[in-house]
């Protein structure tokens, strides 16, 4: 049985078959295969460019402000419903999502469609907790890999077999054999690539303890953390992790051999934190207040008049503290580095809003969709400043197909 501190959303069909085998994973379309196979390429979403302002005067024109394009579907199953994403050197923008059948892994092409593939995996394996990372122009994905089995009362019938990664050569290369990372039983919180060293934060369900992983030049190092959260690695090679400790956020910074931490002050009755660096290794961290208490069908917000979504740095040498929406939900977080823009999405009251303040501005925020979204995520290129937003929609009343969408400015 699956156990740990991450919510898991188990969506399995009744084609499922119950096995106990605990083969290595393999790519696969339906049966064993080396590497992926390919879907149909999704619909062209070529995003147009704002025309010129012709003007009698030799001065240019000013440039119109970037607006959100429309959202649109890449991934066309409605199976999906873990997802993430990132962006390369090259500006292209990669998409990982958990299905049904396996993995979708989709990337953008210079006309603005996406070609979509499928990471297969058996009847009785499953792919969950996508990450992707970059060196250079390798792509590397990783993920938790399970086995599906005969629940129970109580029992999800999924056990966890490991974490592994899979990488491939940027535009056209084929996908690598899946390698492990950590040992048996651990499951993928957090993954990050810098340089040639794989860095992860993993969750073990067997000793039910959380630790950071890193693996440079084949030789790998496991350090304990005092609990899951969000991983960054700095400009001096060093990883960052933000969790939630008794009810406050904490910072962990790895220190050669292990960790040092301290607390983010007015960080009380937190959860849920999301870290990033900018380019001085300052911290940015956006958590969650949002107290519960026993309700009539389980746990239910409690009140609390500060009760929202909360926005930290101590860019400045000092930590400041502000919240930014009353509302509480799911969100994701980019700041770009060089200025310290804060840009950072929020699904919550069935809705997906984009919010953003410059260093020293205030808050600004726009509705970007409408209806319940899950799996939101906010990437930056810092090549064009271009912003990517990807999320996953269920089945609903809305009217919009379900799968994996995404918006650019």
């Amino acid at each position: 049985m699956r156990t740990g501190p991450l919510v898991r959303l188990t969506l399995m069909t009744t084609s499922l078959a119950m096995a106990a085998c605990t083969a290595s994973p393999q790519a696969s379309t339906g049966s064993a295969a080396a590497s992926p196979s390919a879907t149909a390429t999704a619909t062209p979403t070529p995003v147009a460019s704002p025309a010129a302002v012709s003007s009698p005067k030799p001065t240019a024109a000013p440039t119109p402000a970037p607006v959100w394009t429309k959202p649109a579907l890449v991934v066309d199953d409605a199976s999906c419903y873990q997802a993430t994403a990132g962006i390369d050197a090259s500006s292209r923008s990669h998409i990982v999502a958990s299905c049904a059948k396996g993995l979708r892994y989709s990337v953008s092409n210079p006309d603005g469609s996406w070609t979509t593939t499928l990471i297969a995996q058996p009847a009785n394996r499953k792919q969950m907790d996508p990450q992707v990372g970059f060196a250079g122009n390798v792509v590397y994905v990783a993920y938790s890999w399970l086995s599906v089995n005969e629940g129970a009362c109580g029992d999800d019938g999924l056990v966890d077999l490991g974490i592994y990664y899979r990488s491939r050569t940027l535009p056209d290369g084929a996908w690598s054999e899946p390698k492990r990372i950590g040992i048996t039983k651990d499951t993928l919180v957090s993954f990050r690539v810098e340089g040639a060293t794989l860095h992860a934060v993993v969750y073990n369900t067997a000793d039910e303890r959380t630790y950071y992983v890193k693996v440079a030049g084949g030789v790998s190092l496991r350090v304990r953390l005092p609990a899951g959260g969000s991983l960054r690695i700095g400009r001096d090679g060093r990883a960052r992790v933000a969790y939630e400790s008794s009810g406050s956020i904490r910072i962990a910074t790895f220190t050669g051999s292990g960790f040092s931490s301290a607390a983010i002050p007015g960080s009380d009755v937190a959860s849920a934190p999301v870290l990033v660096l900018d380019d001085h290794d300052r911290a940015h961290v956006i958590w969650k207040r949002d107290p519960l208490q026993e309700a009539a069908c389980g746990m239910a917000s409690a009140p609390d008049p500060k009760a929202g979504m909360y926005y930290a740095t101590n860019a400045s040498g000092t930590w400041k503290v502000q919240r930014f929406t009353s509302q509480r939900g799911e969100a994701s977080l980019q700041v770009a580095g060089s200025t310290n823009d804060v840009h950072l999405v929020l699904a919550a009251d069935a809705k997906l809003t984009y919010y953003t303040k410059s260093a020293t501005g205030s808050w600004h925020s726009k509705r970007l969709v409408s209806g319940w979204v899950m799996s939101p995520v906010i990437r930056l290129d810092p090549a064009s400043g271009r912003l990517l937003v990807v999320y996953t929609r269920g089945e609903d009343d809305s009217g919009n197909k379900p799968g994996v969408y995404v918006l650019f400015k």
